[in-house]
């Protein structure tokens, strides 16, 4: 069984914070080193949630199956 993942788009990451992609609120501080997979966000303002996967200071919404 091949387990095939697929990266969504990516998140912005302005100063630092993961910005949520539809009202710019700052979610979540990421640093350089920071990795995470599968991590669900929650944005407090539009009440959206993202499942992301965060490599290398860099933020990925998470589509995996």
């Amino acid at each position: 069984m091949k387990s095939t993942r697929c990266c969504g788009k990516i998140l912005p990451v302005i100063d630092g914070f993961v910005r949520c992609p539809t009202c710019r609120a700052k979610l979540m501080q990421v640093r350089q080193d920071t990795r995470a997979e599968k991590l669900i966000i929650y944005c407090r303002r539009c009440k959206t949630e993202y499942s992301v996967d965060i490599k290398m200071g860099q933020c990925f919404e998470s589509r995996g199956q």
